[in-house]
């Protein structure tokens, strides 16, 4: 039998899209499985395939890494939000965009 442990938890945001690029288990639909009291099947549960990533846009920089991963074939999603960059961004809720990117077995290669 399968119990969960809910330690940090939270079914979607980046973790669940992360999973998905990675090639690994539906984790929302596990967790809703577990929430619900619904069966577990273990064949749901499976090890990612790839390397997932998620990369915020704080700088007007940032975008560098992007482009390198979009020519390179790596950006799987991304979503930019229209204000544009701030002047000076803090932290995550002043990026003015992200992307998800996945790689199969290649070491992760741009510069943070």
């Amino acid at each position: 039998e399968i119990y969960p442990i809910d330690f940090g938890t939270r079914s979607g945001g980046f973790r669940s899209r992360l999973l998905k690029y990675a090639g690994g288990s539906n984790y929302n639909k596990l967790i809703m499985d577990s929430y619900t009291k619904k069966q577990i099947n273990t064949n749901d549960i499976k090890e990612p395939s790839r390397t997932s990533t998620v990369s915020l846009l704080l700088y007007p920089r940032d975008l560098e890494i992007y482009l390198e991963a979009k020519k390179d074939g790596n950006l799987v999603e991304e979503f930019f939000y229209p204000r544009g960059p701030e002047l000076n961004p803090c932290n995550m809720m002043h990026a003015f965009g992200y992307f998800y990117g996945a790689y199969n077995g290649e070491e992760f290669k741009y510069k943070l």
